[in-house]
């Protein structure tokens, strides 16, 4: 009875909508130029059988401009309505009214992007033309949620995925030309638009797509080399002339006479200089790039993979190197902590390489539902069933905080802690004492902890590990969960060989250690090493702070996870003394810090590495000279020895793959808006491909020896790196 009120009530309001619309917007001009249809001289082209066509078709008077592009506003609010027909006619009638005027192109425009034209419309019927308008409009929103989803998939170097995603869609919507489809993307990758064709070459796409993709990716790259070494940043400019996407793809420096003669750098005076040839530029800028492998090495490879993209056939033997140069960094060498994953308890739900989605069901009674609204944060008991495993009597109470926490209320996607042990001594799940159910309300890519705790973890950062769960509760489906590994004695063993210590959780810092949650020895009131660190905080020198503060906190281990923290933009962490953890390992008496909450990360590509520290510790190292010194190493390791592009592209892309179909079948509680989860993925992606290099480009002016009286700051970064960067 619900539904059916609802659908008569939103049918009465489009209904009224509709009848307002013609009658103060519509009716109006129409009748205002039918008053002159007598007077006025009609269009040659114009059928004067169809006076509503013909009205609108008069000679445009100047004071009806802006009423025209209103009118163009109302035939898109007509279409959205479903009232096609109307919208149709709308669209004619200006299209022969306005003529070449800017309302008059947009409506043929559109008109054409519905498969229609003006004699169709004087010809359709209604249900013809409504048909029609909904299927090209149904045709073109599936089309505008393929195309950042192909983006996607050619930003994570998924080229195959991409072309036959591409090649489907545009199957599916023949005899549409792709260029109507796809025309934007085509041009941005310098593909032929005959490859987007069904029944094109599957592999001559694909590779397309791949080198139109990397030498994008090189374009942009190559901006960054003015920062990281002045002489390569000038090769690149001088090369990148000449894979400058262009309108009709050919190159403009050897086909156009003008981009020539700019490229020689004539002046008004007629002298000119020959300039080396292309293969003549590429070979000295390999040579180049082979003083600097040693000196700059990421200078150095996008170098090198810019000579060769722009001379494939340069015979690199002969310039002194062997082609096209590899990841640049160092082999990894053993980090600096003295800790270890052994992935023991919870190996099975969380595998290494073989990701996947568990389903998990909760069974509540109204008691215990009545007593989570009650009191959110303490356990009740409740039936966990996965498959045919059944656990009676769990303990499950809401999780989340400022932000994130949701009541069960039957429309909000509630986070959830499920403790297996909490009312039966020894119960386990796959070894585990405690899962963590994290409903993404601040993520929408549900992506940030699963990739940002894996950089952690291959620092040799203790982090949890990460899957995917859904979710029903008493059989109402909730939706798709980040399950996230407890931090619990279970965690701390597979990290430290004594999993006894105190662990302390945020927010606050160490100065109010009163007050600071404690995660372990609950029942003990002792923090005495705590107690010890802020003592020694408070009697450290000023200028040389670690010299005391290192018998507590690892100055290396502690600069590692603050440079990490900087380089995944965790703002919300310790930098803001809100979401870490910290723990005392009862072996060496020092504490370890490492990550929590990390749901919004990977924001803001160019985002400054020395943030002003809200903790003591964070500021003790980075305002300080010996203190700052560590912190860079530390970044300038992260970036050579951590951060691995290809792996965490390839850790998206596992995940994107798997989670995609659950975003866009918009199942659950508080489904997500597919098109903004398509858009944060690629925001994602532009970070992780392009972090590294805004990291390299602020260490270099970080190091500095410039002058005090020389004012440089992060916003000499090139342009790709700021926010408002359009990546589509």
């Amino acid at each position: 009875m619900h539904g059916i009120l609802t659908i008569t009530l939103r049918w009465f309001a489009v209904t009224i909508f509709l009848g307002c619309l013609c009658t103060y917007t519509v009716a109006p001009l129409i009748a205002c130029q039918q008053d002159q249809v007598d007077s006025a001289p009609i269009a040659d082209d114009v059928d004067e059988s169809d006076p509503g066509l013909a009205a609108l078709a008069l000679a445009p008077r100047e004071e009806d401009h802006d009423r025209l592009f209103r009118l163009l506003e109302t035939a898109h609010l007509l279409a959205d309505t479903g009232a096609g027909y109307e919208a149709a006619r709308v669209l004619a009638a200006l299209a022969l009214r306005a003529g070449e005027q800017g309302p008059g192109r947009e409506a043929l425009h559109l008109l054409e992007s519905w498969g229609l034209s003006i004699d169709i419309v004087r010809n359709g019927t209604p249900a013809a033309l409504n048909a029609q308008v909904a299927q090209s409009r149904n045709t073109s929103a599936q089309n505008e949620d393929l195309r950042p989803h192909v983006y996607n998939l050619l930003a994570m170097r998924q080229y195959a995925q991409a072309a036959s995603v591409l090649q489907k869609a545009s199957q599916a919507t023949k005899p549409e030309p792709p260029e109507r489809q796809w025309g934007r993307l085509l041009r941005k990758f310098r593909v032929p638009e005959e490859l987007a064709n069904p029944d094109a070459s599957l592999s001559e796409l694909t590779r397309a797509l791949q080198t139109g993709h990397e030498q994008n990716l090189l374009l942009r790259k190559s901006q960054i080399l003015r920062v990281l070494d002045p002489e390569a940043g000038e090769l690149a400019r001088s090369l990148t002339h000449y894979l400058e996407p262009i309108q009709d793809d050919r190159n403009w420096q050897e086909e156009n006479a003008f981009g020539r003669w700019v490229a020689r750098g004539d002046d008004d005076h007629g002298s000119r200089e020959e300039k080396p040839s292309r293969t003549e530029l590429a070979a000295h800028a390999v040579r180049y790039a082979r003083q600097l492998s040693s000196r700059v090495p990421e200078a150095s490879q996008i170098l090198t993979s810019l000579a060769l993209a722009v001379a494939p056939k340069l015979d690199t033997a002969k310039e002194g190197t062997q082609g096209r140069t590899t990841n640049p960094r160092q082999a990894p060498e053993p980090l600096i902590h003295p800790w270890h994953a052994a992935e023991d308890a919870g190996a099975e739900v969380f595998r290494s390489g073989d990701l996947s989605i568990r389903t998990y069901h909760l069974e509540l009674t109204e008691n215990a539902l009545a007593a989570l609204r009650e009191d959110p944060k303490e356990y009740v008991s409740a039936t966990f069933r996965e498959g045919d495993e059944v656990y009676q009597d769990v303990g499950v109470r809401l999780k989340g905080g400022w932000g994130s926490f949701r009541m069960i209320d039957g429309r909000s996607k509630a986070g959830f802690t499920i403790k297996f042990n909490a009312f039966e001594k020894g119960l386990r799940f796959h070894g585990l004492r405690r899962i963590i159910l994290n409903n993404g309300t601040q993520d929408p890519t549900l992506m940030h902890e699963h990739i940002c705790y894996k950089a952690f973890r291959d620092a040799g950062i203790p982090a949890p590990r990460t899957a995917y769960a859904t979710l029903t509760v008493n059989g109402e489906p909730y939706g798709l969960y980040v399950q996230i590994e407890a931090v619990t004695r279970d965690f701390l063993k597979n990290w430290f060989s004594n999993p006894r210590g105190n662990l302390y959780e945020g927010p606050g810092d160490m100065l109010e250690w009163r007050e600071l949650d404690r995660d372990t020895n609950q029942n003990s009131n002792r923090r005495l090493g705590l107690r010890r660190l802020v003592e020694t905080i408070e009697d450290a020198d000023d200028d040389a702070p670690w010299e005391t503060l290192a018998d507590h906190v690892s100055v290396e281990a502690f600069a590692l996870f603050l440079a990490l923290e900087q380089f995944v933009g965790h703002w919300d962490g310790y930098t803001q003394t809100n979401n870490y953890r910290m723990y005392q390992d009862p072996d060496t008496h020092k504490f370890v810090f490492f990550p929590h909450g990390a749901d919004q990360v990977f924001d803001h590509v160019g985002s400054g590495i020395l943030h002003r520290q809200g903790g003591i510790l964070g500021r003790a190292l980075v305002q300080t000279t010996s203190g700052r010194q560590h912190f860079l190493d530390a970044m300038q390791q992260v970036a050579a020895q951590v951060w691995n592009e290809e792996s965490l592209l390839d850790r998206v892309a596992e995940a994107y793959l798997l989670i995609r179909p659950h975003i866009h079948s918009q199942v659950g509680k508080e489904p997500r808006d597919p098109m903004q989860f398509e858009e944060q993925v690629n925001r994602m992606l532009r970070f992780i491909t392009f972090r590294r290099y805004a990291v390299l480009g602020q260490l270099k002016t970080a190091r500095s020896d410039s002058s005090w009286r020389t004012r440089r700051h992060h916003d000499h970064l090139p342009s790709f790196l700021h926010r408002n960067h359009p990546d589509w």
